[in-house]
């Protein structure tokens, strides 16, 4: 009985394992290959009901809706890049054309900021001030080295961005495509998928689109409605002060806060002393007022869109974000809470039992 047991027991094991492994190759490789086609798939089923619509109401063909209804979303999709994505590139090349100019003149600035550290650092007690002349001489060479790394790892990354274009277009041309092919035939390709699933996978389906999708979906949206305001006080900030490059500026510093844990903060903050350091004063009162703006923003606008959302515990999030970034790096850091919360919400929907409630 006990061998029975153990070979039972190891069975289980091997199973949890292989499973293991295998969602990890799949997220790690297979989900990049098969992204165009799954992101088609959510947009075809998006689309659905404008063409269950149009269909009732003019009574066109479902190749006919599912043709104007792309265009119609790629002719939106268009205008966007074309307002942001056209102005974000213009700036990052003029930034990547400039950079060894700039950087030249990193030597004279740094000299300029150990001057001012040194001005600080008089005024230390004499027992730290031999310890913080020999950091700042670790630092000194530390940042000449980095900065030397840094010319030439600008120029290998335009490199990289320009040899990335025709793949890029490939993959813009293919998810067009297919758009077009799943809307078209959205309802036999939903059927074809449930055959192949048994009857409890498919009642799985059912209660993981009926439990997990809405809280999903209303998670996204609010998640991009804050993006877009922080994106928005940001823009108009920097183009209040005349920032050169305020469009890649604001969408950097988005970027950033879009990451969990990070915030604008991040970049804004030590933005703001580095100016106060030098001795530009107007520009760091700008950038704290700033932050403050975005915080309190968030603050306010972040319980509201966040009311329909069942939220995860602190401890839990961490654990997730932490876990997510040694699996899958910065990907892994927005992937893993994101699945988090899909657990948790089919635990909640009685769907699965993974723990015991209280």
């Amino acid at each position: 009985m006990s061998d029975r047991r153990e070979k039972t027991f190891l069975l289980h094991l091997a199973a949890l394992l292989g499973a293991l492994l295998l969602a990890y190759i799949s997220v790690r490789y297979l989900l990049l290959w098969v992204l165009p086609f799954l992101a088609a798939y959510a947009v075809a089923a998006a689309m659905e009901p404008a063409i269950l619509y149009l269909r009732r109401r003019f009574r066109l063909k479902r190749g006919f809706c599912a043709a104007v209804l792309t265009l119609t979303l790629l002719t939106l999709v268009f205008a966007l890049l074309g307002f942001l994505g056209v102005g974000l590139f213009r700036e990052a090349t003029d930034l990547l054309a400039s950079a060894p100019q700039l950087l030249e003149g990193v030597p004279e600035l740094f000299v300029r900021f150990r001057q001012r550290l040194d001005q600080y650092c008089a005024a230390c007690p004499e027992a730290l001030r031999g310890w913080l002349d020999a950091a700042l001489r670790e630092i000194a060479q530390l940042s000449s080295h980095f900065f030397s790394v840094l010319s030439s790892k600008l120029l290998d990354v335009f490199t990289r961005i320009v040899s990335l274009l025709p793949q890029l277009v490939l993959v813009c041309v293919t998810s067009v495509l297919a758009v077009l092919f799943t809307s078209a035939a959205f309802p036999s390709i939903r059927s074809f998928i449930r055959r192949q699933l048994p009857p409890r996978g498919a009642r799985l389906l059912s209660s993981l689109k009926s439990t997990a999708g809405k809280t999903l979906r209303k998670w996204l949206r609010a998640e991009l409605t804050l993006l877009l305001l922080t994106f928005a006080q940001l823009l108009v900030g920097f183009w209040i002060v005349d920032l050169r490059y305020p469009l890649l500026a604001a969408f950097l510093t988005t970027l950033v806060d879009a990451l969990p844990i990070f915030g604008a903060g991040t970049v804004l903050i030590p933005w703001g002393l580095l100016c106060l350091l030098f001795e530009r004063v107007p520009l760091a009162i700008v950038l704290f007022v700033l932050y403050a703006c975005v915080l309190i923003v968030r603050s306010i606008a972040e319980p509201r869109l966040m009311a329909s959302q069942v939220g995860l515990p602190p401890i839990a999030s961490l654990l997730a974000i932490y876990l997510g970034y040694c699996v899958l790096g910065v990907w892994g850091m927005l992937l893993f809470p994101l699945a988090l919360l899909f657990v948790k919400q089919l635990h909640d929907g009685g769907v699965v039992r993974l723990w015991k409630e209280a």
